[in-house]
């Protein structure tokens, strides 16, 4: 009988053992996994500041070339106002002179 009890109690101990080992191995993969789930979220939130950051040079640089057509395009159609204003003045200018001069045309 008393074989028998220290049978049933040395399963017992090894039962506990192996139970206290599973946990162990358990709480590991749990460890793991968590660490790797945190290396994971902080890869993506490198990957997204270094994409939007990506993102943010090539909207400027596009905001940039569109806003330096806009004022190629603003100076060139001030420059052609300026020509026709200048066309229209010195015509005017030389009306002006002609009736000053008494020459009519």
């Amino acid at each position: 009988m008393k074989e028998i009890i220290e049978k049933i109690l040395k399963e017992e101990r090894t039962a506990k053992e192996r139970l206290e080992e599973a946990k162990k191995e358990a709480d590991n993969i749990i460890l793991n996994a968590e660490k790797e789930a945190n290396k994971l979220i902080e890869d993506t939130i490198k990957k997204t500041k270094e994409f939007l950051s990506l993102k943010e040079r090539e909207l400027v640089l596009s905001l940039s070339k569109e806003k330096e057509a806009f004022l190629e395009n603003a100076k060139k159609e001030f420059m052609s106002l300026i020509e026709k204003k200048e066309k229209e003045i010195d015509f005017i200018a030389e009306k002006i002179f002609l009736k000053i001069l008494g020459i009519n045309e």
